[in-house]
């Protein structure tokens, strides 16, 4: 009996619980609102950026395998014709879908390891011999800055992306 008395809610406290109650819940609201329109606008901001981010994705996949047509090129027209390739995806598609810091690593080495060794326009130091494995180490600083920006527009580190197990459902 002693226990059921002390949890009676007296009449002179009601209105101030009541109160009280009231104030959390229009509080509540307020927060599962705001919560609920942020969630809302970043999904429709990625939804919208989504066709762009895959032609990015698409644009870095393409000069990489361009740069792999150059270096696996058995004769000199498959070579010009790679190389042709490239310089329009270097003066089109990677203008347009490429970060600024994307596209200055792809002129940085692989645009001068095309230049230099094969069109050979002119001569550079980075080049002194135009071997084979030149074209792989050209690649290397584009695939690392490539790597870091597209986790970066993807909010998760690529990292993590290779190393989930595929999803049961979709197989």
């Amino acid at each position: 009996m002693h226990l059921c008395r002390r949890f009676i809610v007296d009449k002179d406290s009601l209105p101030s619980v009541d109160f009280y109650l009231k104030s959390l819940a229009t509080v509540g609201a307020i927060v599962v609102f705001a919560f609920g329109l942020f969630q809302y606008l970043d999904s429709r901001e990625r939804e919208f950026k989504k066709p762009f981010n895959e032609e990015h994705l698409k644009t870095v996949v393409e000069v990489l395998g361009s740069i792999q047509s150059i270096a696996d090129a058995k004769s000199t027209e498959d070579r010009e014709r790679a190389s042709a390739h490239f310089w329009m995806l270097y003066q089109g598609r990677a203008r347009i879908f490429l970060s600024k810091s994307l596209y200055q690593s792809l002129t940085e080495l692989p645009a001068t390891y095309v230049a230099v060794c094969v069109d050979k326009r002119y001569t550079s130091p980075l080049y002194s011999t135009c071997d084979r494995d030149s074209a792989s180490i050209s690649i290397s600083g584009f695939s690392s800055t490539a790597q870091k920006e597209l986790a970066t527009t993807w909010r998760e580190p690529l990292v993590e992306v290779r190393d989930r197990p595929p999803n049961p459902m979709k197989q």
